[in-house]
């Protein structure tokens, strides 16, 4: 996760990016495509363990309806009008 602003409209910046353990292959993969050594820190002291992971969408209720009956409904699609007969006089 980034945090900060890292030079927009020409003013500097300064970004921190968070990497947990389990993405320490995407940072290698980084270096390695922008062939720059990004420099690391330990979190310090006071920094909260993390949060229990939210629950993922397959445990979470779908959202939405079900739509319409028959199938998705067309914009600006109207029915044929009858023709009225008229009567000789």
């Amino acid at each position: 996760h980034r945090i900060g602003r890292t030079a927009r409209a020409g003013a500097d910046g300064v970004a921190i990016s968070f990497v947990g353990e389990d993405e320490r292959g995407y940072l290698r993969d980084i270096e390695r495509l922008t062939r720059l050594k990004i420099d690391l820190a330990e979190l310090p002291d006071g920094f909260a363990s993390p949060a229990p992971a939210a629950a993922t969408a397959k445990t979470q209720a779908p959202r939405g309806g079900k739509g319409r009956p028959g199938g998705p409904q067309k914009r600006g699609r109207r029915r044929p009008q009858r023709q009225r007969q008229h009567a000789a006089a």
